[in-house]
């Protein structure tokens, strides 16, 4: 037979849960969403800088590729997912490997490592060389079109100052 909850009841579970939400909850805690959001900008450098390393020119952690990508993914949840994804796997075959964190490797681990990945006909690996593949592409995309990509490659844009606005009325020059 049931019992109708009393009034007391439902305060009491309602106060468990939401304290629940908020102990188990990150956004109810800055500091750990802070620290998330650092060690994950931390492990996109570490990607981005293996694939763009930093020389004699800005690589491109210089060119702010891991923000980009990280303020992209803040928009767009799939995008979020699969780079987390692709950042966790980097980590655990890095872990499996060497006994550290992916970001914690040298540049010449690094890139041992995402050829591995890359090259291995392992099917566990086989979304990772998927995720390394369509990386890549949006990491040189997002460098070649940046200021620091342009400067390498010696381009610059027709109009210093933007675009011609062919709608506004025609400007006599001094």
């Amino acid at each position: 037979m049931k019992q109708a909850i009393t009034r007391r009841a439902f305060l009491y579970r309602f106060g468990l849960g939401v304290t629940g939400y908020g102990v188990f909850n990150p956004i109810g805690r800055p500091a750990f969403a802070e620290q998330n959001r650092d060690m994950t900008y931390a492990r996109l450098d570490a990607l981005v800088d293996t694939f763009i390393p930093r020389d004699e020119e800005p690589g491109g952690v210089d060119a702010g590729i891991s923000h980009l990508l990280a303020s992209m993914a803040e928009t767009n949840p799939s995008l979020k997912h699969y780079l987390s994804a692709l950042l966790d796997r980097l980590d655990e075959e890095s872990n499996r490997r060497h006994g550290q964190m992916f970001s914690e490797q040298p540049l010449d681990e690094r890139e041992r490592l995402l050829n591995h990945v890359f090259v291995s006909q392992d099917e566990d690996l086989r979304e990772a060389r998927t995720g390394i593949q369509l990386i890549r592409d949006d990491i040189f995309t997002a460098f070649y079109l940046s200021e620091a990509g342009m400067g390498l490659l010696d381009y610059h844009p027709p109009f210093p100052l933007g675009y011609l606005d062919y709608a506004a009325p025609v400007v006599e020059a001094p």
